[in-house]
């Protein structure tokens, strides 16, 4: 059924690594990213609010590792092993809710996508990067 009334506001975050104003721009343009995503695929721009949060409310390690327990698409055993990358990559996200029945998206780590290994293993901005954001 269609609701006029709803909308979807976007959440993006990013990992601890890096400097706050660094973060903060990078949780930006990833929230900017997921809108110009469903916007392209059809939905109407004047329905999503996109919110940054850098790195304020982060997942703490033990719900991250009970999402990595509950995942539909479980992870690779070497993802398994390495538990703080694992945790950097859950903090790295984007929760979308779905308004006006503040439905939240699932927070799984998408473990079968094909590019899960690069996002999962993401390495530090280069210095130079960080310094400019500074």
């Amino acid at each position: 059924m269609y609701d006029p009334e709803a909308k979807l506001s976007i959440a993006a975050y990013a990992d601890e690594r890096g400097p706050q104003k660094y973060n903060e721009s990078l949780s930006e343009r990833r929230g900017q990213s997921v809108k110009d995503f469903l916007v392209a695929n059809g939905v109407s721009e004047d329905k999503i609010e996109v919110s940054a949060y850098g790195t304020d409310k982060p997942l703490d390690e033990n719900t991250v590792d009970q999402l990595q327990t509950s995942n539909p698409n479980p992870a690779p055993e070497a993802r398994l092993k390495n538990s703080r990358a694992s945790w950097l990559a859950y903090n790295r996200r984007v929760d979308i809710l779905f308004l006006p029945t503040n439905q939240e998206s699932e927070r799984y780590y998408p473990n079968s996508a094909p590019d899960a290994d690069i996002m999962w293993q993401r390495i530090k901005p280069d210095r130079a990067v960080v310094d400019q954001n500074e």
